[in-house]
């Protein structure tokens, strides 16, 4: 929660983040994503669904692309 606060401007940037924070924030303005909005849970799709559920209960899980 800290780290959203801090890219989105409401909280000063500690000094031994800010080479990170501003990689992310460069990244951010580069690329454009998508906004989704769902009425309910079971019109996400499965894998976001999944990765809800996994996030809730605390397990870790890494989110990586595959290289075709």
């Amino acid at each position: 929660m800290a780290m959203v606060q801090i890219l989105e401007g409401g909280w000063n940037v500690p000094w031994s983040v800010t080479l990170e924070v501003n990689s992310i924030n460069c990244l951010r303005r580069s690329l454009s994503a998508r906004d989704y909005h769902f009425s309910h849970f079971q019109d996400i799709p499965m894998e976001g669904r999944r990765i809800l559920n996994l996030d809730k209960s605390g397990t870790p899980h890494i989110r990586r692309r595959q290289m075709n």
